[in-house]
């Protein structure tokens, strides 16, 4: 007696090939992305925050403030650079609140210069 089904037999080998072989490229891909990723980003040192740090515009107070907020604390090393630090920062924090930008005064902006001054002399 033969057997009638009412479907015919799969051949399941060239499904399993096709999805192994798509399951693969798509790992590929995302192994050649992650490969991008890591080989964009750059390794960011003291001496490149330093040098965001030296080129602030005083004229715009609002982001001199957020820069030597943000960027100060990887460039600082001695306690003393960090009290010096603090004291700008807390002398610039009304400067960040505005809606208008100010032009920093000249008494801040030399102690800016002389911060960024003595942060550079040391082996950047």
């Amino acid at each position: 007696m033969q057997l009638n089904d009412i479907f015919p037999a799969i051949n399941t080998t060239a499904y399993f090939v096709k999805l192994g072989s798509i399951v693969c490229i798509i790992i590929l891909i995302l192994l050649y992305a992650l490969w991008r990723w890591t080989k964009r980003k750059k390794k960011k040192t003291r001496p490149y925050y330093l040098n965001i740090l030296n080129h602030c515009d005083f004229n715009d107070s609002k982001r001199t403030a957020h820069q030597l907020g943000y960027y100060g604390k990887f460039v600082v090393r001695t306690v003393q650079e960090k009290e010096m630090l603090q004291h700008l920062i807390s002398t610039l924090t009304p400067y960040k609140y505005h809606k208008e930008t100010l032009p920093l005064p000249i008494e801040i902006q030399k102690e800016i210069q002389t911060f960024l001054a003595q942060l550079g002399n040391k082996d950047v």
